[in-house]
């Protein structure tokens, strides 16, 4: 009774094994589909047959929707009065109940909040709560995180080998005791004869037991002992259990004869032990390590590795100091890559003494020079042309200014500054090659013939240049994603940016936002732009204009591209508000940034606010003035005229000699023919 226990034991812990086994692959199932769809297809939320599930992050629907609680949202559109909806605004997702409904349009509130929030259309609209699970949080971080689901599966896999290995264990003693057992009582039957007899007292013996035997069977004699019940039950647990899980025999290794054809036969050589070359030996040896390597190596040179992409983004998210803006996060970043890479060229030694801050000083020098034009002391013929020339020299005068204010005993020092110079020399090349060229492989030998002139006086092996390559690039690509996901995050699909050149200059542009969104029939048009291009929607809209303007910053920065400037127009309504207009310059307070827009303002708003432009312009800002035919130029404005970088004017303008003479002459040669005004009053979204 005690083994039949024990065996549906053993079996009910196997099912429930292979149950949660299978329970939770569908959950793994589901995660990577979800991962699938927000990270590989791009899709804002992840959707299952018209289901959507989010966590709530704040106590906006307190007490009707808790933070940590799950909701699970169905597609729908039939909306209607108390419904509590989910829809997407800038990019976020909100949960509030309906309480207005009008045509399309939808107002809510948070049943916690006092005031209600800004009207929706059903275009943003995910759908409605079907059902609140409460308090799930914590399980989307720890179950529904596919590493820990793996991590279950393979643990519960485990488990269950360990008790299956345990049971065909079990089952192999309990047949080895039944075999013991039927042998000793099969050789009660046979008397033992541990001594020689003769060969006269054998046969006597065996007549004898003869005669006894014959004479057992006459009366209904067994010679073979009858099993107990204890035993019976043993022997038939034991066959149930072995028809279910065989067990194979496996024969003892002393009984099998060795087969010749399978060894080896080695032809032995006399060496002496002068002729072996421990270099050569070591060489081998790391050959044949990297030998499995091969395949890895080429899929990472060639290919983003998502994995090391999405820890180098966790180092730049949970960096302590506060990033101003998109740019001074990807600036912090790719300062991260060229220490990694000068790292990799420096064949990972660890700093000696003045390594360090001389690396620092140099790669301040380097970032400003290749991707901010020296920004105080712009030279218009630089470009990504000559860059690789003048950064040279520039790294090279900032070597000879560190070996000459040096005053420290260290003997060694220029030689270290000369050194390091040399490798963010190199860094520079590597980093445009790796722009340049697509093919792996092209790359990979252009980077082997910089790197070998740049160290040929330390002579590096073929091992150790395949290693420093391999590593460069595997880097790159890492970094490469990193990038390329900072800059999509800022994509919006309400919002797209777009940039009119202005006429008869080559690298100017006019930037304005297109709004893709739908309105009912009951809205105009004229309405419709009316609300985007003026008001508080005006003013929130520049923000999003200079997220998506600062993408094209960056990537100017990266291709080298220093000649474009781009304009774009401030709300008249904003400069009343300096709260909001200080957030608004703030967000783009950086001095590539500052050398390259520029605010456009009609003169009409310039005479209203021509103190706060005048002290913004002091802090570095520039400013294009659009000059209003109707508004004419008094002689006390006349001087105030020049605080603008560039006038615009418009044909009529252009034939007015009087009107141009009242322009500063130190602006006469950035006058912009271009009627920008209608730019403006078409921006809001057509």
């Amino acid at each position: 009774m005690v083994l039949e226990k024990r065996g549906l034991y053993k079996k009910i812990i196997d099912i429930v094994l292979d149950i949660l086994i299978v329970v939770f692959a569908i959950i793994l199932a589901i995660s990577i589909y979800s991962n699938i769809q927000v990270k590989v297809l791009g899709n804002a939320y992840s959707s299952f047959f018209g289901y959507s599930v989010f966590e709530v992050q704040t106590g906006s629907m307190a007490d009707t929707i808790n933070v940590g609680d799950w909701i699970v949202v169905k597609k729908s559109k039939n909306i209607r009065l108390d419904d509590i909806i989910t829809y997407e605004k800038n990019g976020q997702f909100i949960t509030h109940r309906v309480i207005e409904a009008y045509k399309g349009t939808y107002i809510t509130k948070g049943d916690a909040n006092n005031g209600k929030d800004e009207a929706v259309n059903e275009s943003q609209i995910v759908g409605k709560v079907v059902k609140i699970l409460p308090e799930l949080g914590l399980i989307r971080k720890t179950i529904f995180n596919p590493v820990v689901l793996i991590a279950l599966i393979a643990t519960l896999y485990l488990i269950g080998s360990c008790l299956k290995d345990e049971k065909k264990n079990t089952i192999k003693k309990q047949l080895d005791t039944l075999r013991t057992k039927l042998v000793d009582k099969t050789k009660k039957m046979v008397p033992k004869k541990e001594e020689k007899v003769e060969k006269v007292e054998k046969e006597k013996i065996e007549e004898s037991v003869v005669e006894e035997v014959s004479e057992k069977e006459e009366g209904k004699e067994e010679v073979v002992e009858t099993p107990t019940e204890e035993e019976k039950e043993i022997i038939e647990e034991t066959v149930e259990e072995a028809e279910e899980s065989p067990v194979e025999v496996e024969e003892e290794a002393e009984e099998r004869e060795p087969d010749l054809n399978q060894t080896m036969i080695f032809r032995m050589v006399d060496v002496d032990k002068l002729d072996l070359d421990s270099d050569y030996l070591e060489l081998a040896k790391q050959e044949y390590e990297m030998f499995d390597e091969e395949v890895e190596e080429e899929e990472t040179t060639s290919k983003e590795n998502p994995s090391a992409a999405q820890e180098k983004l966790k180092i730049v998210q949970n960096r302590k100091k506060k990033f101003k803006n998109l740019m001074d996060k990807v600036m912090y970043t790719k300062s991260c890559e060229i220490r990694e890479m000068v790292d990799i060229l420096r064949g990972g030694e660890k700093f000696k003494t003045n390594e360090a801050s001389i690396v620092e000083e140099l790669l301040t020098d380097y970032i400003d020079g290749k991707y901010y034009n020296f920004c105080n002391n712009v030279n218009l013929e630089y470009n990504s042309k000559n860059m690789l020339t003048r950064l040279d020299t520039e790294l090279k005068e900032k070597g000879n200014a560190l070996i000459q204010k040096y005053k420290g005993n260290d003997s060694k020092y220029a030689e270290k500054v000369e050194k390091c110079v040399s490798i963010f020399q190199l860094v520079s090349v590597l980093e445009k090659q790796f722009l340049q060229d697509s093919d792996v492989q092209t790359k990979r030998d252009g980077y082997s013939t910089r790197i070998q002139k740049c160290f040929k006086k330390d002579g590096l092996t073929a091992l150790e240049l395949k290693n420093m390559i391999h590593k460069l690039i595997s880097l790159q690509n890492t970094y490469y994603s990193v990038y390329k996901h900072l800059l999509n995050e800022q994509e919006s699909n309400t919002f797209q940016l777009e940039l009119h050149k202005i006429s008869n200059w080559k690298n100017f542009f006019y930037a304005s936002l297109n709004h893709n969104l739908s309105f009912s029939k009951v809205y105009s048009n004229y309405i419709v732009d009316k609300t985007y291009s003026e008001g508080v929607i005006a003013e929130d809209k520049v923000l999003i204009l200079l997220n998506l303007l600062m993408v094209e910053f960056i990537k100017d920065m990266f291709q080298g591209e220093f000649q474009k400037k781009y304009f774009f127009y401030l709300p008249s309504s904003i400069y009343s508000k300096p709260n909001k207009l200080s957030k608004v310059f703030h967000f783009f307070e950086d001095e590539f940034v500052k050398n390259h827009v520029f605010v456009v303002i009609p003169y009409s708003d310039f005479l209203l606010h021509k103190k706060i432009v005048k002290d913004y312009k002091k802090l570095g800002y520039h400013f294009a003035l659009v000059m209003e035919y109707h508004v004419p130029i008094k002689d006390k404005d006349q001087k105030s005229i020049s605080v603008a970088d560039y006038v615009f004017i418009d044909k009529k303008i252009q034939k007015d000699k009087e009107y141009l003479e009242k322009i500063p002459i130190d602006l006469k040669e950035f006058i912009l023919v271009e009627d920008i005004l209608s730019k403006i009053n078409g921006d809001g979204g057509k």
